[in-house]
């Protein structure tokens, strides 16, 4: 259990000095410290007047998908914003947001990272775990890495046992390293046990 937990500790700070060394548009490290020769363009209340404008673009009733030019915007902002106000309770929820569009646009590694920016940089934030699973299904299902993944779905199920994604976590654990004909198999007879 400590291997793991020591594991996924290294994993999630690796991540966070790559993000931070790999962010070189951002305005400040990932420790929220300002970097040199940066200026501020916009205030706090235009700064989330241009996330609500590139939001609705991207997310009109008439998008699908964003454009990739228009997701990496939107990212971008939603870090800026991020990096400025650190402490503003919008942060994670922006940085979560962001995550989810990297998924969006293929960028799973940059969405890895980011999850688990929120993860240890935001304890109290509601979508903790959700950031962790996320890291997990990306490792899982977008990297094909279940190495990664096991470890992430095991501390989930270690680590927040009550939360109600420990169970999906542990289902996936069951079913993680099963090839087609398995799987099949295995939902036979969960569905069988059921009726």
């Amino acid at each position: 259990m400590m291997n793991y937990r020591l594991s996924f500790i290294t994993m999630a700070l690796l991540a966070v000095f790559a993000w931070s060394c790999s962010s070189s548009s951002d305005s400040e490290s990932a420790e929220g410290e300002k970097k040199e020769g940066f200026e501020e363009k916009y205030t706090k209340t235009e700064r989330l007047k241009i996330i609500d404008e590139l939001e609705a673009k991207a997310f009109g009733a008439d998008t699908v998908k964003p454009k990739k030019a228009l997701a990496n915007d939107l990212m971008r902002n939603y870090f800026e914003y991020k990096n400025l106000y650190p402490k503003d309770s919008v942060s994670p929820e922006f940085l979560f947001k962001g995550g989810q569009v990297a998924m969006s646009i293929g960028k799973y590694r940059k969405a890895i990272e980011v999850f688990n920016v929120i993860y240890e940089g935001y304890p109290n934030y509601d979508k903790r775990v959700e950031s962790l699973n996320l890291v997990a299904f990306n490792y899982d299902y977008n990297l094909n890495d279940r190495n990664q993944a096991r470890k992430v779905y095991e501390f989930i199920v270690q680590n927040f046992p009550e939360h109600h994604l420990a169970e999906d976590a542990a289902a996936r654990l069951t079913t993680l390293n099963m090839n087609d004909q398995e799987l099949i198999e295995h939902f036979e007879k969960q569905n069988k046990a059921q009726e």
